[in-house]
């Protein structure tokens, strides 16, 4: 079995408003929303499915989520800024931004002005708020890192996967194409720490967020936990969301 396909094993409407003018956003779909998660708070997340129509252990249909309302928003929405992260690519494991500027972007089009960038920092540690342009605004930006396998290591990823099951897990069968959250502080199997990644947005509408990524299995928060017969894709993660404009990523 090549790496590839064994990637699968891994991670394996809208209101209609036609008398709208098309401006920011498609008339066919919901205005934008009002934000509900409050600035300077850490906010949780736990067990968001993007297992969106998911084929034979390849892409689905891209799965989308608003930070600033902190939940998840309809594709008839994507022409929007309702939402600021796009799960696809393979298995829905890639993230993205939200981006109007950007023609690989699947905002396409919109005034959004969001992007993604990861640091290679613990979430606690990142306190300060990049510029704007450092962000990036493609399409499925982050996925796999490069100190695990299949990543093209170009970049690094959210996530750290084990193919064999020998770079953090114990070379047993139920520890093999295990996707290692890099949120957390993490031993590979030689001793060493694995590297920690902290997820950084900037939203459709130009606050910002840091996100620690916990898990992608359903229900398991603690990487010690997880196999390869655990339920997925599952999503749980933490973020705080900070107002345009803040240099700091500050909890009050």
């Amino acid at each position: 079995m090549t790496k590839s396909a064994a990637l699968a094993l891994f991670i394996c409407g809208a209101l209609a408003f036609t008398a709208c003018s098309k401006k920011d956003d498609d008339p066919v779909t919901k205005p934008e929303e009002t934000r509900t998660v409050e600035f300077n708070k850490l906010t949780r997340v736990e067990n968001f499915s993007v297992n969106a129509n998911l084929m034979g252990g390849t892409a689905g249909d891209p799965v989308f989520f608003s930070l600033e309302t902190q939940k998840q928003i309809p594709a008839e929405q994507k022409n929007t800024k309702n939402w600021d992260l796009a799960f696809a690519n393979i298995l829905n494991s890639f993230v993205s931004g939200n981006n109007g500027a950007d023609k690989k972007n699947y905002g396409y089009g919109n005034k959004a002005t969001g992007g993604v960038l990861i640091v290679e920092k613990p979430f606690e540690e990142v306190t300060n708020v990049p510029e704007a342009s450092k962000f990036l605004t493609g399409k499925d930006v982050y996925g796999t890192d490069p100190a695990g396998d299949l990543s093209d290591g170009n970049l690094p990823g959210w996530y750290l996967y084990d193919f064999d099951g020998t770079i953090i897990g114990n070379g047993s069968a139920a520890k093999t194409h295990i996707a290692y959250a890099l949120g957390n502080q993490i031993e590979l199997s030689n001793g060493n720490p694995a590297p920690v990644r902290t997820l950084l947005v900037r939203t459709a509408k130009g606050n910002f967020a840091k996100i620690r990524m916990i898990s992608v299995y359903k229900n398991q928060f603690l990487w010690t936990d997880w196999k390869k017969d655990s339920e997925k894709t599952y999503l749980t993660f933490e973020y705080v969301l900070v107002p345009a404009g803040s240099t700091k990523f500050e909890l009050k």
